[in-house]
């Protein structure tokens, strides 16, 4: 089948693997079929709209686009051919809350077939157009590689492991309502209640802490327990019009608090809905036995608190409990191996069942829509244009990136550009 995938990771030099694997997963794991995989940052060759395409994928990162308006504008300009095309189209998008309204209608516009959401709950909020439309199927942020079950099928014993309890994440906006805040806070929270006990404690929510690529899974195999909380939001913004309020009101008033914000910006909206999802980290921490702290949730309705993580309330009231728990590294053992064979035993987790999942889709759909015969022999070589178009142009292009982007941080130290 001749297969389409835009996605819009970047730069490869800042390519995270975990975003990496799960946009290129159906090459990787179904190679039989011609695929073009294509970044929307670089310009599209215009031979590509001649491919008679059996499937459409539309990655998480191309998805991406509904966060600026303009972006979107220039989207729906050039790659209009997708929405005329009679293949079948998928969508993988994520952080669904997140400009759902903007996604909603894009994916009605552009003739989706079937959209994949990683939060379990409320699609007839997130999607209330294409659920008329189009197929709704649970989707998950990350999936398991065989690789990663080699890996770590004997993963380093907690008696080994150096840090007692890691923590990292982005410090996210405060347009995520109470569920984003606590993601950023529950470090410090937590270290300012056991900081004096001893404990070897890894917790950090600045940029600059960040730990990329295999690192990131080093440091996770050499934490006997991993501080986390629900990956999502609860607080719904169509149209990313709650984060313009906050962004504006935060650069006006810097050192509000999270209640002034909520206050100001979105009275009464916060926790009317909940919208979470496993995460990978809780994925790649099952695999690899750290033992999680989570604030309750969800959690795809795959992990179940006490048997397969810690429960810590979000305002810590029972951590009493939980620094019991990471001095009996015995009972820390039994709560690993639970999520693990948890996490192992959801064959959807599996990025192989994943990609069968999408290839029989679009299979199915061949059956149901009409299709001209292809010349073969003249796809191929669109395919193989491609991709020695991509050979000559992405390095340079990438370079040329670089230099703008270094250009303008120039001129914005200088005060010339705000």
């Amino acid at each position: 089948m001749n297969i389409l995938i835009l996605h819009q990771m970047g730069d490869p030099g800042f390519h995270r693997k975990a975003v990496y694997d799960l946009e290129f997963c159906l090459p990787h794991y179904a190679p039989e079929h011609n695929y073009i995989v294509h970044d929307g940052l670089i310009p599209l060759p215009d031979f590509v709209r001649d491919i008679e395409f059996d499937g459409i994928i539309l990655g998480t990162t191309f998805l991406g686009n509904r966060y600026s308006l303009k972006r979107l504008k220039k989207v729906l300009k050039h790659y209009d051919f997708v929405r005329q095309s009679s293949a079948i189209k998928i969508a993988l998008p994520q952080d669904d809350y997140d400009c759902c309204f903007i996604l909603d209608k894009w994916m009605v516009d552009w003739n989706v077939d079937i959209l994949y959401p990683v939060c379990s709950e409320n699609w007839d909020i997130l999607y209330p157009l294409f659920s008329k439309k189009g197929i709704l199927k649970l989707g998950y942020t990350g999936f398991i590689s065989e690789e990663m079950i080699n890996r770590w099928c004997y993963p380093k014993s907690i008696e080994q492991r150096k840090i007692d309890v890691s923590y990292r994440v982005s410090n996210w906006g405060r347009n995520f309502g109470f569920i984003g805040n606590i993601k950023t806070v529950i470090g410090d929270l937590f270290f300012d209640k056991v900081k004096d006990l001893g404990f070897h404690l890894d917790l950090s929510s600045h940029a600059k802490d960040m730990i990329p690529g295999h690192a990131w899974h080093d440091f996770l195999e050499d934490s006997r327990f991993v501080l986390g909380a629900n990956s999502g939001s609860s607080l719904l913004d169509p149209k990313g019009e709650i984060k313009k309020k906050v962004n504006r009101y935060l650069t006006e008033n810097p050192n509000a608090s999270f209640a002034e914000t909520e206050a100001a910006c979105y009275p009464g909206e916060d926790g009317r809905f909940v919208f979470t999802a496993l995460s990978p980290r809780n994925i790649e921490s099952a695999i690899i036995k750290s033992v999680q702290i989570l604030t309750p949730g969800r959690y795809s309705d795959i992990l179940q608190p006490h048997k397969h993580y810690l429960p810590l309330e979000p305002d810590l009231s029972n951590i009493n409990d939980i620094i019991k728990f990471i001095r009996d590294l015995e009972s820390a053992k039994a709560i690993a191996n639970a999520c693990k064979e948890a996490i192992l035993s959801v064959d959807a987790l599996r990025f192989t069942h994943h990609v069968s999942e999408l290839i029989k889709e679009i299979e199915n759909g061949i059956s149901r829509k009409k299709h001209s015969a292809k010349d073969m022999n003249n796809q191929k070589a669109l395919f193989q244009k491609h991709e020695k178009y991509i050979e000559v142009i992405a390095k340079p292009w990438w370079i040329l990136q670089r230099l703008l982007a270094n250009i303008n941080k120039t001129i914005v130290l200088l005060g010339i550009k705000k």
